[in-house]
Protein backbone atom coordinates (compact mmCIF):
# COMPACT_ATOMS: atom_id res chain seq x y z
CA UNK A 1 0.00 0.00 0.00
CA UNK A 2 1.27 3.50 -1.12
CA UNK A 3 1.82 5.77 1.56
CA UNK A 4 0.01 9.94 1.12
CA UNK A 5 3.51 11.17 0.52
CA UNK A 6 4.10 8.93 -2.64
CA UNK A 7 0.57 8.76 -3.73
CA UNK A 8 0.64 12.81 -3.32
CA UNK A 9 4.30 12.96 -5.47
CA UNK A 10 2.80 10.81 -8.28
CA UNK A 11 -0.33 13.70 -8.71
CA UNK A 12 1.61 15.73 -8.79
CA UNK A 13 4.33 14.51 -11.33
CA UNK A 14 1.05 13.56 -13.46
CA UNK A 15 -0.53 17.09 -12.86
CA UNK A 16 3.14 18.80 -13.69
CA UNK A 17 3.16 16.24 -17.13
CA UNK A 18 -0.37 17.59 -17.68
CA UNK A 19 0.54 21.27 -17.86
CA UNK A 20 4.07 20.80 -19.79
CA UNK A 21 1.71 19.00 -22.50
CA UNK A 22 -0.59 22.10 -22.70
CA UNK A 23 2.20 24.48 -23.04
CA UNK A 24 3.96 22.27 -25.11
CA UNK A 25 0.99 21.96 -27.54
CA UNK A 26 0.40 25.85 -27.51
CA UNK A 27 4.13 26.30 -28.76
CA UNK A 28 3.89 23.19 -31.17
CA UNK A 29 0.54 25.33 -33.02
CA UNK A 30 1.97 28.84 -32.65
CA UNK A 31 5.88 27.11 -34.15
CA UNK A 32 3.54 25.08 -36.78
CA UNK A 33 2.01 28.16 -38.20
CA UNK A 34 4.81 30.60 -37.84
CA UNK A 35 6.52 28.37 -40.10
CA UNK A 36 3.66 28.36 -42.47
CA UNK A 37 3.94 32.46 -42.65
CA UNK A 38 7.67 32.46 -42.86
CA UNK A 39 7.71 30.39 -45.57
CA UNK A 40 5.01 32.37 -47.69
CA UNK A 41 6.91 35.64 -47.31
CA UNK A 42 9.99 34.01 -48.44
CA UNK A 43 8.21 32.35 -51.20
CA UNK A 44 6.75 35.84 -52.22
CA UNK A 45 3.53 36.59 -50.07
CA UNK A 46 4.51 39.54 -47.54
CA UNK A 47 0.91 39.69 -46.42
CA UNK A 48 0.67 36.33 -45.39
CA UNK A 49 -0.08 35.22 -41.82
CA UNK A 50 -1.78 32.93 -39.23
CA UNK A 51 -4.57 32.60 -36.44
CA UNK A 52 -4.36 30.57 -33.48
CA UNK A 53 -8.22 30.82 -32.96
CA UNK A 54 -10.82 31.70 -35.53
CA UNK A 55 -14.47 31.29 -35.90
CA UNK A 56 -16.95 31.75 -38.79
CA UNK A 57 -19.01 34.86 -38.73
CA UNK A 58 -22.05 33.15 -37.25
CA UNK A 59 -19.86 31.92 -34.46
CA UNK A 60 -19.23 28.05 -35.23
CA UNK A 61 -15.63 27.12 -35.11
CA UNK A 62 -13.36 27.23 -38.45
CA UNK A 63 -10.21 26.14 -37.65
CA UNK A 64 -7.11 26.39 -34.70
CA UNK A 65 -4.10 27.10 -36.46
CA UNK A 66 -5.13 29.10 -39.27
CA UNK A 67 -2.37 29.85 -42.24
CA UNK A 68 -3.44 33.18 -44.57
CA UNK A 69 -1.57 33.39 -47.85
CA UNK A 70 -2.54 33.57 -51.53
CA UNK A 71 -0.74 31.12 -53.52
CA UNK A 72 -1.57 32.78 -56.64
CA UNK A 73 1.37 34.89 -55.82
CA UNK A 74 3.41 31.71 -55.12
CA UNK A 75 5.30 29.65 -58.10
CA UNK A 76 4.86 25.61 -57.65
CA UNK A 77 8.08 25.64 -55.50
CA UNK A 78 6.72 28.18 -53.25
CA UNK A 79 3.86 26.79 -52.61
CA UNK A 80 4.96 23.11 -52.03
CA UNK A 81 7.48 24.97 -49.44
CA UNK A 82 4.55 26.20 -47.77
CA UNK A 83 2.77 22.99 -47.67
CA UNK A 84 5.68 21.39 -45.69
CA UNK A 85 7.23 24.23 -43.62
CA UNK A 86 5.00 23.99 -40.88
CA UNK A 87 5.81 20.00 -40.10
CA UNK A 88 9.66 21.44 -40.55
CA UNK A 89 9.60 24.05 -38.41
CA UNK A 90 8.40 22.34 -35.42
CA UNK A 91 10.48 18.58 -36.00
CA UNK A 92 13.96 21.65 -36.31
CA UNK A 93 12.83 22.86 -33.08
CA UNK A 94 11.92 19.34 -31.19
CA UNK A 95 15.74 18.33 -32.73
CA UNK A 96 17.69 21.48 -31.20
CA UNK A 97 16.14 20.64 -28.02
CA UNK A 98 17.63 17.32 -28.09
CA UNK A 99 20.80 19.11 -29.25
CA UNK A 100 20.26 21.30 -26.74
CA UNK A 101 20.48 18.47 -23.98
CA UNK A 102 23.43 17.05 -25.47
CA UNK A 103 25.97 20.23 -25.36
CA UNK A 104 24.65 20.92 -22.33
CA UNK A 105 24.77 17.54 -20.29
CA UNK A 106 21.32 18.31 -19.18
CA UNK A 107 19.12 14.99 -17.80
CA UNK A 108 15.48 15.53 -18.55
CA UNK A 109 13.31 12.92 -16.94
CA UNK A 110 11.92 10.15 -19.45
CA UNK A 111 8.48 11.42 -18.92
CA UNK A 112 9.28 15.20 -20.55
CA UNK A 113 11.01 13.62 -23.21
CA UNK A 114 7.62 11.37 -23.77
CA UNK A 115 5.53 14.61 -23.59
CA UNK A 116 7.47 16.28 -25.89
CA UNK A 117 8.28 13.12 -28.58
CA UNK A 118 4.17 12.57 -28.67
CA UNK A 119 3.47 16.56 -28.77
CA UNK A 120 5.78 17.43 -31.52
CA UNK A 121 6.68 14.33 -33.52
CA UNK A 122 3.38 12.16 -33.14
CA UNK A 123 0.64 15.13 -32.74
CA UNK A 124 2.53 17.04 -36.09
CA UNK A 125 4.67 14.79 -37.88
CA UNK A 126 2.39 11.14 -37.69
CA UNK A 127 -0.87 13.39 -37.41
CA UNK A 128 -0.40 15.18 -41.11
CA UNK A 129 0.77 11.77 -42.53
CA UNK A 130 -2.51 10.20 -41.47
CA UNK A 131 -4.19 13.43 -43.11
CA UNK A 132 -2.96 12.50 -46.19
CA UNK A 133 -3.29 9.15 -46.36
CA UNK A 134 -7.13 9.32 -45.47
CA UNK A 135 -7.05 12.27 -47.98
CA UNK A 136 -8.95 12.06 -51.44
CA UNK A 137 -6.38 13.76 -53.29
CA UNK A 138 -7.18 12.16 -57.16
CA UNK A 139 -10.51 14.25 -56.46
CA UNK A 140 -9.14 17.09 -55.25
CA UNK A 141 -9.35 20.25 -56.96
CA UNK A 142 -7.33 22.76 -54.88
CA UNK A 143 -5.34 23.60 -51.82
CA UNK A 144 -7.15 22.70 -48.38
CA UNK A 145 -4.87 23.52 -45.91
CA UNK A 146 -3.82 19.96 -44.91
CA UNK A 147 -0.37 20.06 -45.20
CA UNK A 148 0.89 16.86 -46.64
CA UNK A 149 -2.24 16.27 -48.63
CA UNK A 150 -1.81 19.53 -50.35
CA UNK A 151 1.82 18.91 -50.54
CA UNK A 152 0.98 15.57 -52.28
CA UNK A 153 -1.64 17.16 -54.31
CA UNK A 154 0.71 19.63 -55.88
CA UNK A 155 3.18 16.79 -56.61
CA UNK A 156 0.55 14.53 -58.11
CA UNK A 157 -0.61 17.82 -60.48
CA UNK A 158 2.65 19.52 -61.58
CA UNK A 159 4.33 16.00 -62.18
CA UNK A 160 1.33 13.19 -62.80
CA UNK A 161 2.98 10.92 -60.26
CA UNK A 162 0.70 8.31 -58.61
CA UNK A 163 -1.47 9.13 -56.05
CA UNK A 164 -1.41 5.85 -54.53
CA UNK A 165 2.49 5.84 -55.08
CA UNK A 166 2.76 9.28 -53.14
CA UNK A 167 0.94 8.11 -50.33
CA UNK A 168 3.33 5.04 -49.83
CA UNK A 169 6.53 7.02 -50.12
CA UNK A 170 4.88 9.00 -47.50
CA UNK A 171 4.25 6.52 -45.08
CA UNK A 172 7.23 4.60 -45.31
CA UNK A 173 9.62 8.25 -44.66
CA UNK A 174 7.13 8.92 -41.94
CA UNK A 175 7.07 5.94 -40.05
CA UNK A 176 10.91 5.30 -40.52
CA UNK A 177 11.25 9.00 -38.78
CA UNK A 178 9.31 8.10 -35.96
CA UNK A 179 10.46 4.98 -35.31
CA UNK A 180 14.40 6.23 -35.54
CA UNK A 181 13.04 9.13 -32.87
CA UNK A 182 11.57 6.68 -30.84
CA UNK A 183 14.04 4.48 -31.21
CA UNK A 184 16.87 7.20 -29.51
CA UNK A 185 14.07 7.60 -26.57
CA UNK A 186 13.77 4.01 -25.65
CA UNK A 187 16.88 4.15 -24.02
CA UNK A 188 16.38 6.69 -21.75
CA UNK A 189 17.69 10.11 -21.26
CA UNK A 190 21.56 8.66 -21.61
CA UNK A 191 20.45 8.48 -24.85
CA UNK A 192 20.75 11.81 -25.84
CA UNK A 193 23.66 12.65 -23.96
CA UNK A 194 26.97 12.37 -25.24
CA UNK A 195 29.16 9.49 -24.23
CA UNK A 196 31.36 10.30 -21.05
CA UNK A 197 34.46 8.07 -22.49
CA UNK A 198 36.62 9.14 -25.35
CA UNK A 199 37.19 7.11 -28.53
CA UNK A 200 38.53 3.88 -27.91
CA UNK A 201 34.96 3.39 -25.81
CA UNK A 202 33.22 4.29 -28.92
CA UNK A 203 35.35 1.43 -31.03
CA UNK A 204 34.20 -1.50 -28.75
CA UNK A 205 36.49 -0.90 -25.61
CA UNK A 206 34.71 -0.90 -22.32
CA UNK A 207 35.77 1.36 -19.48
CA UNK A 208 35.36 0.72 -15.83
CA UNK A 209 33.79 3.90 -14.76
CA UNK A 210 34.86 5.03 -11.35
CA UNK A 211 36.78 1.99 -10.26
CA UNK A 212 38.40 1.97 -6.74
CA UNK A 213 41.69 0.86 -6.41
CA UNK A 214 43.05 -0.15 -3.05
CA UNK A 215 46.72 -0.35 -2.24
CA UNK A 216 48.25 -2.62 0.52
CA UNK A 217 49.63 -0.88 3.34
CA UNK A 218 52.98 -1.31 3.25
CA UNK A 219 53.08 0.57 -0.53
CA UNK A 220 51.62 3.43 1.27
CA UNK A 221 53.43 3.97 4.33
CA UNK A 222 56.85 1.99 2.73
CA UNK A 223 59.33 5.02 2.04
CA UNK A 224 59.75 5.50 -1.67
CA UNK A 225 63.44 7.38 -3.31
CA UNK A 226 62.48 10.98 -3.71
CA UNK A 227 63.82 10.18 -7.67
CA UNK A 228 61.37 7.23 -7.86
CA UNK A 229 58.24 8.62 -6.29
CA UNK A 230 56.64 10.38 -9.46
CA UNK A 231 57.52 7.45 -11.90
CA UNK A 232 56.10 5.01 -9.57
CA UNK A 233 52.78 6.47 -8.98
CA UNK A 234 52.63 7.19 -12.62
CA UNK A 235 53.34 3.86 -13.60
CA UNK A 236 50.61 2.37 -11.13
CA UNK A 237 47.90 4.29 -12.22
CA UNK A 238 48.88 3.76 -15.77
CA UNK A 239 48.40 -0.04 -14.93
CA UNK A 240 45.16 0.88 -13.12
CA UNK A 241 43.35 2.94 -15.73
CA UNK A 242 42.39 1.17 -18.52
CA UNK A 243 44.20 2.69 -21.97
CA UNK A 244 41.48 5.21 -23.81
CA UNK A 245 38.92 5.83 -20.72
CA UNK A 246 37.89 8.61 -19.13
CA UNK A 247 40.25 10.15 -16.31
CA UNK A 248 37.22 10.09 -13.97
CA UNK A 249 38.13 6.66 -11.82
CA UNK A 250 39.32 7.42 -8.44
CA UNK A 251 42.77 6.24 -6.89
Amino acid sequence: MRRPSSRLSTLRSVALLAVLTLVLLFCMINVHEIGHTVAAWLAGDRGASYGLYETYPNGSFNCIGCNHYDPALLSFWGKFFVTVAGVLATQAVFAAALVFIRLTRRRPSLGVLIVGFVVFVIGDALFQTIQALTAPIASQTGLTNVDFADALYLLHRHWGLSVELLKVALAGATAAYVLAIAGQLSHGPDSIRPAPYGREHAQGHHCQPFRVIALPAEAVTQPVPDHARASDVIAALSAAVPSGCATDQRV
